[in-house]
């Protein structure tokens, strides 16, 4: 990694988790600012944009017979906002993802 390119913040900003551990609600974010004055001119580097990334997660944890179970609904980028990685050599040709919703369930038994 290149760290003239990229400054990168995580924050998990806010968690709850109700009785007994069974119901979880998560916040995230990222925020990331690049640095062009800082990249030695002889390596052709174009500035990538500044983006911040909003995340929510809730979860559900709960027993049926001898199996457990997940229950989850997860939303990214809530803003939808175009992220590019400055690391990345497709930065120009592939930013992160847009908005998304996945849910799911999971069984162990």
């Amino acid at each position: 990694m290149k760290p003239w390119l990229l400054a990168s913040t995580k924050c998990d900003c806010w968690q709850e988790t109700l009785a007994p551990s069974e119901l979880t609600m998560r916040a995230s974010s990222r925020n990331a600012a690049a640095s062009q004055r800082r990249v030695p001119q002889s390596q052709n580097e174009r500035q990538t944009g500044e983006y911040a990334l909003v995340n929510a997660q809730v979860s559900y944890r709960f027993t049926s017979g001898a199996a457990r179970g997940l229950a989850y609904v997860k939303l990214s980028n809530l803003a939808n906002a175009t992220a590019r990685m400055a690391t990345s050599q497709l930065r120009e040709i592939a930013p992160l993802g847009g908005r998304a919703l996945s849910a799911g369930v999971r069984f162990d038994f």
